[in-house]
Order: structure tokens, then C-alpha cells, then sequence
């Protein structure tokens, strides 16, 4: 089955999407052992070759495809890995990500040319807009908007595009 993206029909997919928010409250939970790049690489990678997804908690808490000493830190990676990729309505995200790990651990550079990764100030784009228009009549225009208008649109339209301006310098 090749990975493609897959259009479901929206009902279904917002029922996807709401099945896999997580609705708890605000936590560090997904930045705690970082991106875990080497690790989500392992699991995908025993998953391309055979390992079934039910099983990948198991193994990774057995220590069986990561060799970490600690079974609290083989824990926690298994937590997030679970939290963050193996959702139960992700059958499709599974299957693309175990497909590219046939492509090696660092697949941002296998997506060159089409991509360019870019690092952006996304504080300064945000002020850079503030500024233009002044905090004061921002807030003034969300307040007490004019007739047909949409403050928080034409607002987050001007943020995207300083976004943008700044990812093409």
C-alpha cells in the first residue's frame, strides 16, 4: 500500500482528529524527552520490519528494541511514543512513517530539493505587526469592530503573511 495522503470525508475525519486530541490539561508531557528522533526511528523501523503495533509498548518497556538501562526512561519514551504517534484511529500514520524509515534516520534531507527548512523568528513577525498598527488600535478594532469587518481574520492574515515574508528572506 503506497503512503499517500488519504481524503476521508469530513465527518469522519473530524471524529479522527477528535478521537486523538488529547483533552487533559496544558503539560509538558510531549517536550519532556524531547523529539526523540533515534528513538521514534527504532519503533518505526521494527514496525516496517514485522513488529505489530500492539506490541511496541511491550518491547520498548522489555528493552528489547532500544537499549536504554533505565525501565523508567524506556517508560517514559514508550509513554510519548504511544501519545504521540500510535493513537488508535492512526493505522495510515503508522504505516507512512515506518515507510520512511526505508529512507534513513535523517529524512529532512531526503525531502531536499522541494523543502527548505528554515528557522524563524516567529516573536519578532508577530511584533513587527504590532507595531505597524499599534497594540492599542488592535485591540480597539477586536473590541469594537466596524460593521461586516473581522478583526481577529484581517489580524491573523497580516500575522501569516509576516510569517511568510520572513521564511522567504
Amino acid at each position: 500500500m503506497a503512503c499517500e495522503m488519504q481524503t476521508l470525508p469530513v465527518k469522519r475525519a473530524l471524529s479522527a482528529l477528535t478521537a486523538a486530541r488529547d483533552r487533559s490539561e496544558f503539560s509538558s508531557r510531549n517536550t519532556s524527552k524531547g523529539a526523540l528522533v533515534s528513538e521514534v526511528y527504532t519503533v518505526f523501523t521494527a514496525i516496517d520490519k514485522g513488529l505489530h503495533r500492539e506490541e511496541v509498548r511491550k518491547t520498548l518497556l522489555e528493552g528489547d528494541i532500544l537499549r536504554k538501562t533505565s525501565f523508567e526512561t524506556r517508560r517514559k519514551i514508550a509513554d510519548a511514543i504511544n501519545h504521540r504517534y500510535l493513537w488508535p484511529t492512526a493505522n495510515w500514520l503508522v504505516h507512512c512513517l515506518a515507510e520512511a524509515t526505508r529512507h534513513g534516520v535523517r529524512l529532512p534531507a531526503s525531502l531536499t530539493p522541494e523543502f527548505d527548512i528554515r528557522t524563524i523568528d516567529a516573536l519578532a513577525a508577530t511584533q513587527a505587526v504590532i507595531n505597524e498598527f499599534g497594540g492599542e488600535n488592535i485591540v480597539n478594532s477586536i473590541e469594537n469592530p466596524m460593521p461586516g469587518s473581522n478583526p481577529e481574520v484581517d489580524l491573523g492574515a497580516m500575522w501569516v503573511a509576516a510569517l511568510v515574508a520572513a521564511a522567504r528572506i
